[in-house]
């Protein structure tokens, strides 16, 4: 190999390395500044970042998980569990808040019984910590929601009239 096409090789990685270099500690400052956002709670700002991660690594559970509390808080709960369904669906041991995100939605989707399952699933996780939730309530919701379901029953039709006055409403004694 000539003296010309060494160093050019060279220049190439060279050029290459310091390029996945900057691609490297870009990413690590944007997972910094986004980890920074969602620790105090500053969900809308940490959503770009953590969208723009993702799209990089979407079988990261973290970001997943992360992600996923930024698009509930932000209001859009529906949205948010496909990415609650993925950190979960990779079976790491994941934050306990994860599986209570997870119930809130079933509870709003009328999925009580996976809601309970879930609420379930987050308290045997925080059974030892301090700081967890109370989900008993919510558990006593969807229970009660349950039940309301399976006993409802249709209230009896007494009678159908029919009438062909533009003011039916005279037509039926109240």
């Amino acid at each position: 190999m000539g003296l010309k096409k060494r160093i050019s090789y060279l220049l190439l990685v060279l050029f290459f390395g310091q390029t996945l270099c900057a691609v490297a500690q870009t990413q690590a400052s944007v997972e910094k500044r986004a980890d920074q956002a969602f620790s105090q709670k500053k969900y809308l700002e940490a959503l770009p970042d953590y969208r723009q991660l993702l799209a990089k690594d979407p079988q990261n559970p973290k970001f997943n998980f992360c992600y996923g509390v930024c698009v509930f808080e932000v209001e859009q709960h529906f949205e948010a569990a496909k990415y609650f369904d993925v950190a979960i669906g990779l079976k790491q041991i994941p934050d306990p808040l994860l599986y209570y995100y997870r119930a809130r939605i079933y509870q709003e989707q009328y999925f009580f019984t996976q809601a309970i399952s879930a609420y379930q699933t987050y308290q045997k996780l925080t059974l030892y910590q301090k700081e967890s939730l109370n989900v008993r309530s919510h558990i006593a919701e969807c229970e009660r929601a349950q039940m309301e379901i399976n006993t409802f029953s249709q209230l009896p039709l007494l009678s159908i009239l029919s009438t062909s006055n533009q003011k039916f409403f005279n037509a039926f004694p109240f």
